[in-house]
């Protein structure tokens, strides 16, 4: 029986519920939250997989004038843009033609970078799974460059690597060979047997895939030796290749579809893995150098220099600048593009059931067609890129006000849970529960590793250093506790948030970056073995705070839990935010990748947090057990030696 509590002012109240038994309730509510958590997670990477793009199958445009009779496009895989600098024969190329640096979607990976440069469809909309653990290869769902070849009688090859195999199954191509593996050796093969097609069946469209650089760069680095020597040879198969070619009737083009960082690894967005070169020489081409542009611009400027009709899902635009041509024509690819976009606008609109903007400025291409018909072709050149434009402005404003208001629905339960997380706060706060919660925002701008993705999202390097202001503003607030308390012990905490505060922020520059996660697995494991030091960080600034009181050890292991349910209360804001700003699952679109990143990151830490949390104290307890023991032993010693002899 637990008697009735009487408080200062006399008043009887009800006796507090047992400790062990509030340990059993914390205990079973840290696993509810792990397992919440895990369903959370699971929902949303099934959801990922099980994406589909919103429109697709749409019918194809006309084809326009050619400006050149066949392609060769070269695609040179993790091949950075600095690096193409340093490349003879490429740098030649690039002095006699268009080039550029072109800015690759995320996730900055092969497959979804492959498609979108075939088809001008970034991964919202060319059906690639963003979570792909097995690594499946799938057909491409869009259209693309090969299949407008094709399907216009003209003949078709791919040389590369065996995923191509199922992106573009043989019997869509005239001529398909394949390499298993990515070394030099088979590398040289392939060009060997594109040189053979070159001085045989001369294709239209000829895709030629090189994997060596990419290989490189993920065994040594984007800065080894090993990657600088992999590209010269890999400029070496691109002069071959430029020799097999007629630049007088072909046009002749190397692209990437990303880099790698200096230790190796693509994936996220810096800059060093988006950005790509572009090269883009023969008949047609206006030479100089344009800048940067976005992938999806690839797609859509081959196929206005080929003739063929833009790929029925592109989003990009042609970049016009690039080729040589008369106003007719320009003229007549212009009103190709505008009416492919408008195409695409008005079954995205229909797909996504977005009433505010159905009315697709679709009138334009009209207007430009009778400017062309009296030969005023600036004008029906001005009006069509206005109606291409205004196309996919509507898609935007759409995409936005859908967003927007499934966003406004979901606001109430976002800001639901932060009350009942403020309110919880307020009711349970306490000169202790301060000083952890800072501990615990500590573990989570540091060991979790959220400065850097704050730094990453925010687009500001000084958020990186917030560990080290934060743990030196918790030491400076320890200072005084201890002065006051007479707690030694406060004093060792202080250093251990200064030092802690300190580590974290000069190892924080990467932990946020799709392109260090080897592999779903390597990251998983990552992200507990930081939640685990989170807890632990959370477990020592415990002891150190109760070390020397005369509490027993459930209240140890009292206190370990309140770190813990503090810790996921952090945890709680960000998943909350994330809810809100793109629901449970993926459904109709793909989120800002970044954003998506940092939601799945936390929902990974909210489950190890909470699983890992449960023990705790197991580790916390223990070990202030032996520290009381050791205190008291040399409390006697010192009782003893100072005791008189008789």
């Amino acid at each position: 029986m637990h008697r009735p509590r009487i408080d200062a002012y006399g008043h009887v109240r009800p006796p507090l519920p047992s400790i062990p038994l509030r340990l059993l309730v914390t205990a079973l509510l840290l696993a509810a939250v792990a397992f919440a958590g895990r369903y959370l997670l699971q929902t949303l990477l099934d959801s990922a997989q099980a994406y589909e793009p919103p429109v697709v199958n749409l019918t194809p445009g006309d084809p326009t004038q050619p400006l050149t009779q066949s392609l060769v496009l070269v695609i040179v895989d993790g091949l950075r843009y600095d690096t193409s600098l340093e490349m003879p024969n490429l740098q030649s190329l690039r002095r006699r033609g268009a080039h550029a640096q072109v800015v690759v979607p995320l996730p900055s990976v092969s497959q979804p970078s492959w498609i979108t440069l075939l088809s001008g469809a970034p991964p919202e909309f060319n059906g690639v799974s963003l979570f792909n653990p097995t690594g499946e290869t799938h057909p491409i769902v869009v259209d693309h460059l090969l299949r407008r070849a094709r399907v216009m009688r003209r003949t078709t090859a791919v040389v590369g690597a065996a995923d191509w195999r199922d992106l573009i199954p043989p019997a869509a191509l005239d001529d398909a060979v394949y390499a298993e593996g990515e070394t030099p050796a088979d590398d040289a093969q392939l060009v060997d047997a594109a040189v053979k097609l070159l001085h045989t069946r001369y294709p239209d469209v000829l895709l030629v895939h090189l994997s060596q650089v990419d290989a490189a760069g993920h065994a040594f680095g984007g800065a080894s030796d090993r990657y600088y020597r992999a590209a010269l040879r890999a400029d070496e198969l691109i002069r071959r290749l430029a020799n097999a070619v007629d630049l007088r009737i072909t046009s002749f083009a190397v692209v990437s579809d990303h880099g790698h960082l200096d230790q190796g690894g693509h994936g996220g967005n810096e800059p060093v893995v988006t950005h790509v070169p572009f090269v883009l020489v023969g008949p047609g081409v206006r030479p100089g150098d344009y800048g940067t542009i976005p992938a999806v611009d690839v797609a859509p400027t081959l196929a206005a220099l080929l003739g063929l009709p833009i790929p029925a899902e592109s989003h990009g635009t042609v970049r016009f600048k690039m080729l040589e041509m008369s106003d007719a024509m320009r003229a007549e690819k212009a009103m190709a593009l505008a009416a492919q976009q408008v195409r695409l606008a008005e079954a995205y609109l229909k797909a996504t059931g977005v009433k505010e903007y159905e009315d697709i400025p679709a009138q334009e291409l009209t207007v430009a067609q009778s400017a062309a018909d009296i030969d005023n072709y600036a004008g029906a050149f001005e009006i069509a890129q206005l109606s291409a434009s205004d196309a996919h402005k509507a898609i935007v404003k759409a995409r936005t006000a859908r967003i927007n208001a499934e966003r406004q629905k979901r606001l109430r339960v976002t800001l639901g849970v932060l009350a009942a997380l403020f309110v919880l706060w307020w009711f349970t706060r306490s000169v202790r529960n301060v000083w952890l919660l800072g501990v615990a925002l500590l573990a989570w701008l540091g060991p979790l590793g959220n400065a850097d993705a704050l730094a990453v999202l925010l687009k500001l390097e000084a958020m990186r250093a917030l560990p080290a202001a934060l743990g030196l503003l918790l030491a400076l607030a320890t200072v005084p506790w201890a002065w006051l308390t007479h707690k030694r012990n406060l004093w060792l905490a202080a250093g251990l948030l200064l030092v802690a505060g300190g580590v974290a922020a000069f190892t924080q520059k990467g932990a946020f970056s799709l392109s260090t996660i080897p592999s779903t697995d390597a990251f998983l494991r990552v992200v507990v073995w930081r939640s685990a030091v989170a807890l632990l960080l959370g477990g020592v600034a415990v002891l150190l705070n109760l070390w020397g009181e005369a509490r027993g050890l459930r209240h140890v292991a009292q206190v370990s839990y309140t770190y813990v349910l503090l810790l996921l209360g952090l945890l709680v804001i960000p998943t909350a935010v994330g809810y809100w700003l793109h629901g449970l699952r993926i459904t109709w679109y793909l989120p800002d990748v970044m954003l998506l990143f940092f939601h799945f990151t936390t929902l990974i830490q909210l489950t190890a947090a909470a699983g890992l949390g449960i023990f705790l104290p197991l580790v916390t307890v223990p070990i202030y057990a032996v520290l009381r023991r050791v205190g008291h032993q040399q409390a006697e010693r010192w009782q003893v030696n100072l005791e008189p002899e008789v």
